[in-house]
């Protein structure tokens, strides 16, 4: 799996979009002050770092698959959104 700033769109089929956790991600705040930002580990061990206040919770990815190799390729989603308390409670639900 890449990870891609969002300005950096490679050949790919878009496959979707969702919070960090639909797609197997760890919200690790844990590591947050040692990194000076938002920590979050990928499900192959990356490390990804964001300084954007909206990531304090979540963060909104979007999901490709490279149409060559069928890589998974992830990029931050370009659409503003903020995780809140009420999704959390409306998937427990």
């Amino acid at each position: 799996m890449r990870i891609l700033p969002s300005d950096e769109k490679p050949k790919q089929i878009p496959m979707g979009h969702g919070w960090h956790d639909t797609y197997g991600w760890l919200r690790r705040d844990d590591l947050d002050e040692s990194y000076d930002g938002f920590m979050y580990e990928t499900p192959d061990g990356h490390l990804v770092r964001s300084v954007d206040a909206r990531h304090e919770k979540g963060m909104y990815l979007d999901k490709y698959i490279v149409e060559d190799t069928g890589e998974n390729i992830f990029l931050i989603s370009s659409i503003p959104k903020v995780y809140s308390h009420r999704r959390n409670q409306r998937d427990k639900a």
